[in-house]
């Protein structure tokens, strides 16, 4: 189905595709997923604790950017957001 070389003369991406499918094809089992967490360094990252790091950062070092910031939220935003800067 997709060929084991890619011309010279493809683009970059006609190649980045070519390798994407080469590893799907030859990935069939659930390790796919693994394999790309391993390589992914945004896996990594602890979502929760790092939202949480930047608004309290926030809120410490520039204040009325923040107060910026949280004007368009909802009413259920704005408490959620008071519950992460009460920890």
């Amino acid at each position: 189905m997709y060929s084991a070389s890619v011309p010279s003369n493809a683009n970059p991406s006609v190649e980045h595709l070519n390798a994407m499918a080469k590893v799907f094809d030859e990935d069939e089992d659930d390790s796919y997923d693994d394999d790309l967490a391993k390589n992914d360094s945004l896996n990594e990252v602890k979502l929760l604790d790092f939202l949480t790091n930047t608004f309290v950062n926030l809120w410490d070092s520039d204040r009325p950017l923040f107060e910026y910031l949280c004007q368009g939220l909802t009413n259920p935003q704005r408490v959620a957001v008071q519950k992460v800067l009460r920890k």
